[in-house]
C-alpha cells in the first residue's frame, strides 16, 4: 500500500488517498497526482523507487518541484564544505549543498557519524559472511558429508 499526501503550508493534510503498493512505483506518479488533485508548482516528495528520470522530467514539464531521497551511489561528502546542525535526540548532522551540472538541481548531501557506525557495522557484518561462506567453499564438499545429519525430532 501506498499513501498518497497533500499538505497545506503548514505541514496540515489537505487530501489523502491509499494506492496499491503491488505495482510498479515508477509508473504511478501521475495518476497519484490526478487522484490527490495536487496543483501545479506542488512540492512532490518521493522515494528513489518512484522518482525515474522519466518522471522527474514529467514533473518539470507539468510544473512541479521535487524533493527525491536517493540511496546508495557515491558520496561526494566533504566535511569542509558542510554546515553542522544538531537534530533533536542531540546528535551532529552534518549537510553540504551542490548544485548539479547543469545548474536544474540541488543536491543536500546529509552525514550523520551514528548512521556512518552503523552502516561500517552493516558492511562488516556482510563482510564476515561472505568470508565465512569462501572459507566453506575451500574446506570442499567433502567436509559437508562428514558433518551430522540433524536428526528430525517427531
Amino acid at each position: 500500500m501506498t499513501l498518497g499526501l497533500v499538505l497545506d503550508g503548514s505541514g496540515f493534510v489537505r487530501r489523502s488517498q491509499t494506492f496499491a503498493g503491488n505495482v510498479s512505483e515508477g509508473s504511478t506518479l501521475t495518476g497519484m497526482l490526478a487522484a490527490l488533485d495536487a496543483p501545479a508548482g506542488a512540492l512532490v516528495v518521493m522515494d528513489a523507487g518512484i522518482a525515474t528520470e522519466a518522471n522527474i522530467t514529467w514533473l518539470g514539464e507539468h510544473g512541479y518541484r521535487y524533493l527525491v531521497v536517493r540511496r546508495g551511489g557515491t558520496r561526494q561528502f566533504d566535511e569542509t564544505c558542510s554546515v553542522t546542525i544538531e537534530t533533536a535526540a542531540e546528535e551532529p548532522l552534518h549537510l553540504q549543498k551542490e548544485v548539479s551540472q547543469d545548474g536544474k538541481e540541488r543536491l543536500l548531501h546529509c552525514h550523520s557519524p551514528s548512521r556512518q557506525l552503523k552502516e561500517e557495522a552493516m558492511h562488516a557484518k556482510a563482510s564476515q559472511r561472505f568470508e565465512a561462506g569462501l572459507q566453506q567453499i575451500q574446506r570442499g564438499p567433502e567436509e559437508a558429508s562428514l558433518r551430522e545429519t540433524p536428526r528430525q525430532v517427531t
